[in-house]
């Protein structure tokens, strides 16, 4: 139990500390306060909607924002033509169809054909360079509503079983992560301490509670880590000397 809870909150801090990095690379590319907003609010949404992880789609946002800006194409566009992709194949992904779009914009449908096999006959005008950016995307459009796949119908075409379970997956994430994010930026007591206080698993104090009490008194007197450190073992020891003479040792 206490070697899970150890690991569970490395990695907890591990992906915060990712997601952040993730964020700021997001926020660099926006150019404004105002589209980072905009952007990692639809990365919520997508999330909620599609699945994976915050940061995988935070990562799809910034990848399309990066290619509305190289094509100058309309971002908006982008990424409903993006979700409408992962309707029509979910395997390929936020990933996927950011290729898919990047390099069709760029006159070569190939990932479009091969992705979704998307007849080759209804993307060639992408191939055309005297066709504008909004043209090309206009041509996805169209053959994505002749399918039934309409902006409109995206929402309706999600399971909400599989909504709801992707929401509440969501929550644990946010949860998870703001605990990540909180050791990250502990000074007086480093994460490193608290997992070493879980890492014994034998500080109990006897009973549920008062091994509950030792366990914050211990992390509320730490002048250091190594202060810290040296207080878990003195108390590991105390109590394993206590138990033996319980035994009659």
């Amino acid at each position: 139990g206490g070697l899970f809870g150890a690991q569970a909150i490395v990695d907890a801090g591990r992906g915060a500390l990712a997601l952040r990095e993730t964020q700021n690379g997001l926020r660099a590319v926006a150019g404004t306060t105002e589209n980072y907003t905009s952007i990692l609010k639809t990365a919520r949404q997508q999330q909620e909607l599609f699945g994976g992880t915050l940061q995988e789609n935070i990562e799809g946002l910034t990848g399309l924002t990066i290619t509305s800006r190289q094509s100058g194409a309309q971002l908006d566009t982008l990424i409903d033509l993006s979700q409408r992709l992962a309707v029509l194949d979910p395997a390929q992904g936020a990933a996927g169809a950011r290729i898919a779009l990047s390099e069709a914009l760029s006159g070569d449908p190939t990932s479009l054909a091969k992705r979704y096999e998307i007849p080759r006959a209804a993307l060639a005008k992408l191939r055309d360079e005297t066709v504008s950016a909004s043209d090309k995307l206009l041509i996805i459009d169209q053959y994505l509503n002749k399918v039934g796949i309409s902006s409109a119908a995206v929402a309706g075409r999600i399971d909400q079983d599989a909504l709801a379970f992707r929401r509440a997956s969501a929550e644990i994430e946010e949860v998870t992560l703001k605990l990540g994010g909180y050791l990250a930026r502990i000074a007086a007591v480093p994460a490193r301490g608290l997992t070493e206080l879980l890492d014994t698993g034998r500080v109990t104090g006897g009973s549920a509670a008062g091994g509950v009490e030792l366990q914050g008194k211990l992390i509320r007197d730490a002048k250091s880590y190594d202060d810290y450190v040296a207080s878990v073992s003195a108390a590991n020891d105390k109590i394993t000397a206590a138990l033996g003479q319980g035994d009659g040792k």
